[in-house]
């Protein structure tokens, strides 16, 4: 069965458990290779390279090459052959990085962030070097807690999937929204008027709802709806807070229509999350 994919570009915005976190020191010497199993890998990992540089070839074809510095991220199941190249040696007597884990939404199903390899090159390639050596240290030199790895790993994925997500935004035409985009993520509590985002962005109100729509799939006052609702939802399943509170806490100052709009976008009543803990 395929496994689901969820974008780097948003992972952020996931509810999202870590698993089997397994990172391991490699020493790579030019021409060496790597392929992958039958069936392909067995999990996800993050390589960062260090000290070398490294060619990978799908089913014979190159597509893509990482440079020292890169970072890789390689889907369960995928199927590929890398070779290495400019290989030395660091301090710390090795050239690459790997993290190997697995990936599961809210609902305990699996997931990936890409189909095939990709190549991510970060903007301060020397703090994540900072933090994939961390994670090695604690894992092989310490007797850390396992969610103190964890708590490195998901803060590397956090790190990347913002940088995504900005480098995505930025790019051709929908740096256009950005402005009203990130407002609206900010302020979505207020639910500014989509003719004041547009303006934040300099171009029209038409153009806006387009080029939105294209970017989230949604219309902004339903991905406004989405945010609120899906912060109202986390408020109610901590227990914390009554229908009426959390609607208010997310800008809803009639509960009544709150609990329609929630009914709509997750198929049931507030009122059922606090009775449930659904």
């Amino acid at each position: 069965m395929r496994i689901r994919v969820i974008p780097f570009a948003t992972l952020y915005q996931v509810d999202y458990s870590i698993l089997r976190v397994v990172p391991f020191y490699h020493r790579w010497h030019d021409g060496n290779t790597f392929t992958t199993p039958e069936g392909g890998r067995p999990n996800s990992g993050l390589m960062y390279f260090s000290a070398c540089e490294t060619d990978y070839s799908i089913r014979g074809v190159l597509p893509f090459s990482a440079a020292c510095g890169d970072i890789s991220y390689v889907p369960q199941s995928a199927d590929y052959t890398c070779r290495f190249r400019n290989c030395t040696l660091n301090k710390q007597r090795c050239n690459e990085y790997l993290i190997n884990f697995e990936l599961f939404d809210e609902f305990g199903q699996p997931f990936a962030l890409a189909e095939q390899v990709k190549i991510i090159r970060p903007r301060d390639h020397i703090w994540y070097a900072r933090r994939f050596e961390e994670v090695l240290q604690l894992f092989h030199h310490s007797s850390a807690p396992k969610g103190q790895i964890k708590a490195l790993v998901y803060s590397i994925l956090t790190d990347l999937s913002l940088e995504q997500r900005k480098e995505h935004l930025s790019a051709g035409k929908y740096a256009q929204i950005a402005p009203g985009l990130l407002y609206l993520e900010k302020h979505f509590r207020e639910n500014p008027a989509v003719p004041d985002l547009a303006e934040l962005c300099h171009i029209s109100e038409s153009s806006f709802r387009r080029l939105f729509r294209a970017y989230t799939g949604l219309a902004p006052q339903d991905y406004a709806a989405r945010l609120r609702i899906g912060k109202a939802r986390l408020l109610l399943e901590s227990g914390a807070m009554s229908v009426a509170e959390a609607a208010e806490a997310v800008g809803y100052q009639d509960s009544s229509y709150f609990s329609r709009v929630f009914k709509l976008k997750t198929g049931i009543l507030p009122k059922d999350v606090l009775k449930n803990g659904v």
